[in-house]
């Protein structure tokens, strides 16, 4: 997985974050041109998976690994791009049935695992195929429903100029995240590795329901004029903390009181730590408002000193603390970043709503 993760950035992963924005404006053309660059430049990163998978199988001689490997390059476009079909969804404000597929996507992806991991005793590489092979499937159909809502051929001019600076900002975020879990499979072994992938994965999860709650918000606000919607995403950010607070809450009972029902024995020790890497779940809400609202209104600069800030910190505090404190280590630093990115980008907002009712 950490592997696929880097090799994401050959797709041009900020063409992602801004589709909404131009499907919102009337440019649906945009969709059928990114898509089709997405798949062209993407043939890098299968490239780069099956030459993984020749490594593992003639020199590490490890057939398990070299499975994964090809199985992802068979993958790896449909899963990397159609997933973009949520934000096609979002342009076009389909609230409602974005809720429904989330929320039945992730149920059937999380039973599969269960299914997988629980009953049928399988390994951390059965979940890792599941997290592949089923999300793929589920990707090509909503990607196929959400494309019949596209009704022109209008393309943004700028989007190749903007979706490569959200790209090359992001890809720090590509490299820290697998980075670290090769670091933990090197240093500490599979099964630290495993427990962490596992103890990321439940929160991460369960917070996906973040986005069906705040896209409408900030889509809806999004509408108003510049200032308006500035000053409208400013006001409702103490509301969006309140709503993170009580996501955290249920996250956390819901670990605390089934989380031994879904994993294996062997994994167990992974829910203490779940815990932990579920706190960013009470910044985030107020995060996806600011990052929208930076996308949106192309502050490039906000966004990439916000990230560039994040990605820093995350770095120095994972050398500084990992090696002595392990995983728990891993979720604060990711908590602290989490808000430090959150700030910066209020910070931002702020300047420029003072900027605009001084002109």
């Amino acid at each position: 997985m950490a592997v696929i993760s880097l090799c994401m950035i050959s797709t041009i992963t900020g063409i992602g974050k801004a589709l909404s924005g131009y499907i919102a404006r009337d440019y649906h053309g945009t969709v059928k041109v990114t898509t089709k660059l997405s798949f062209k430049t993407g043939i890098l990163g299968v490239i780069i998976l099956i030459v993984f998978g020749l490594f593992s199988l003639f020199n590490k001689h490890n057939f398990t690994e070299t499975i994964f490997f090809f199985t992802a390059a068979c993958i790896f476009l449909p899963y990397t791009i159609l997933c973009r079909f949520e934000q096609i969804l979002v342009g076009f404000e389909k609230f409602k049935e974005l809720f429904w597929i989330n929320t039945t996507s992730r149920f059937l992806i999380f039973l599969a695992t269960v299914i997988a991991i629980v009953i049928f005793k399988q390994n951390i590489l059965a979940y890792g195929l599941i997290q592949l092979l089923f999300p793929t499937l589920l990707f090509f159909i909503f990607f196929l429903y959400s494309i019949k809502f596209l009704n022109n051929s209008k393309v943004d001019e700028g989007f190749l100029n903007h979706s490569i600076i959200l790209s090359m900002v992001g890809i720090g975020n590509a490299i820290i995240t697998p980075g670290l879990a090769m670091y933990l499979n090197f240093a500490v072994g599979a099964e630290t590795l495993a427990i962490y992938s596992i103890a990321n994965r439940i929160p991460t999860q369960l917070s996906g329901i973040v986005k069906p709650i705040m896209n409408p918000i900030s889509i809806h606000l999004a509408k108003r004029g510049s200032l308006d919607y500035n000053a409208a995403i400013m006001r409702f950010l103490p509301i969006s903390i309140i709503i993170g607070i009580i996501l955290f809450i249920i996250t956390f009972m819901g670990i605390e009181f089934f989380g031994m029902y879904v994993i294996g024995e062997q994994y167990i020790p992974a829910l203490y730590y779940a815990k932990y890497f579920s706190l960013p779940i009470i910044i985030i809400p107020a995060l996806s408002l600011l990052l929208r609202n930076t996308v949106i209104e192309k502050n490039n600069k906000a966004y990439t000193i916000s990230v560039y800030a994040r990605q820093l910190f995350t770095i120095i505090g994972y050398i500084l603390f990992v090696s002595k404190y392990g995983l728990l280590a891993v979720a604060l630093v990711n908590t602290f970043g989490v808000f430090l990115h959150t700030l910066i980008l209020a910070i931002f907002l702020n300047v420029n709503i003072r900027r605009s009712l001084t002109k």
